[in-house]
């Protein structure tokens, strides 16, 4: 699971807990943070996993919470 803490659209800060492969969500999500992404570049970033350990990325968590960040921004 992972939540994302989002103002005017750029991720400042971010949660993820899970099994062994919540390292490599905690790693994205620091990425995101030095940089200064917006919400809508992380909701539409190629990612590439490794299949033993995640999930698809057709339904890859950081996808779908900046894909909520996204909407919840928008209206």
């Amino acid at each position: 699971m992972m939540k994302c803490l989002i103002l005017t659209g750029v991720i400042v800060g971010g949660q993820a807990y899970g099994g062994a492969a919540v390292g490599e969500l905690i790693n994205l999500l620091a990425a995101t943070v030095q940089h200064k992404m917006l919400a809508d570049e992380l909701e539409t970033m190629q990612v590439g996993t490794q299949p033993a350990l995640t999930a698809s990325p057709i339904a890859y968590q950081v996808t779908n919470a900046a894909e909520d960040a996204v909407l919840k921004l928008r209206s």
